[in-house]
């Protein structure tokens, strides 16, 4: 899926986001990526794991039907994997081998420590690879074809990776140094400051409507959504140029690289 911003000059974005909660240790964090998104992918998870079994069961059944048959037709069809919702660790090259199983599903890494993402870029090549770059491409739905010497690995068209985790203010600091940004990491990035705020328990009742169910129900409705290439209207066209134009402005005159990748 994707928004077509311009036409003429090619201009199309996908659905993907970076986005990290920023808040100090014991600002319950945690609880917020568990209900808006680990739980409800969960159950989302669980259902395909439930259908896949049970479509499992039947191929076996149509696959000793067939070996016993003497009129041979068709062979039956294993079923596909169940969908993969979210990873919370991987390594640069499996990125890739995953998004070429499934190329129609986008990717979500469901960080939970955002600074052990950071630090990980290619850890598992000995610092000889391209993990960090290879992950902003991702951003911007740039495919791979890897070309290793037994022949073509991986050659999948687009890659959508959406981001989203936790971290404290201190250490995105050290992270982000002086704020050059050269590349762009960090203006991919929808930071989320969450204010250092005192907790309150609630009575607990029974009488809580839990959020959480109510999103696993709008991410079901997302999730039987087909492939769609979607148009800005004629008014929020003019709207976003006006914007964007603005932007561009302020892109070539701020005195502060960073911000120029903001």
């Amino acid at each position: 899926t994707k928004l077509v911003i311009h036409r003429n000059q090619s201009f199309d974005v996908p659905p993907t986001l970076f986005a990290a909660a920023v808040s100090e240790s014991g600002q319950k964090k945690s609880p917020i990526l568990w209900n808006i998104i680990r739980h409800p992918l969960n159950e989302l998870r669980q259902e395909k794991i439930d259908a896949y079994n049970a479509a499992m069961e039947d191929y076996k059944a149509e696959m000793e039907a067939w070996e016993q048959s003497e009129n041979k037709g068709q062979k039956p069809v294993p079923p596909k994997d169940p969908t993969l919702y979210y990873f919370t660790n991987a390594t640069g090259e499996a990125i890739p081998i995953q998004a070429s199983k499934a190329p129609e599903k986008a990717l979500l890494a469901l960080i939970d420590e955002l600074s052990g993402l950071f630090n990980s870029a290619n850890s598992y090549r000995g610092g000889r690879g391209s993990d960090k770059q290879d992950t902003l491409s991702y951003f911007d739905g740039s495919g791979q074809t890897v070309l290793r010497a037994g022949g073509v690995k991986v050659d999948v068209r687009n890659i959508y990776l959406s981001i989203f985790g936790t971290i404290q203010p201190e250490v995105l600091k050290n992270h982000i140094a002086d704020c050059s940004d050269p590349d762009g990491q960090w203006a991919r990035f929808l930071f989320v400051n969450q204010p250092l705020v005192a907790a309150t328990l609630s009575d607990d009742d029974g009488q809580f409507v839990q959020i959480r169910d109510r999103i696993t129900g709008f991410y079901r409705q997302i999730d039987r959504l087909p492939e769609m290439e979607y148009r800005l209207s004629r008014p929020a066209f003019y709207r976003y140029q006006r914007i964007y134009d603005q932007l561009e402005k302020l892109r070539v005159t701020h005195p502060r690289a960073g911000m120029r990748a903001v």
